[in-house]
């Protein structure tokens, strides 16, 4: 189950399965933007590479 937690330092952790991860090819610890989406339980994650 996917989940995002706010650290005391304004940092953002997201866990979501490993499965989804390796089809993504996410790697740990890569740099990310998260913001809210238009629904009220909807959040956006967007994955900048170079």
């Amino acid at each position: 189950m996917t989940s995002v937690q706010l650290g005391k330092n304004g940092v953002y952790s997201l866990n979501i399965p490993s499965r989804l991860a390796k089809s993504m090819k996410i790697l740990k610890g890569e740099e990310c933007t998260i913001r809210k989406g238009k629904k009220e339980n909807e959040i956006i994650v967007t994955i900048e590479r170079d």
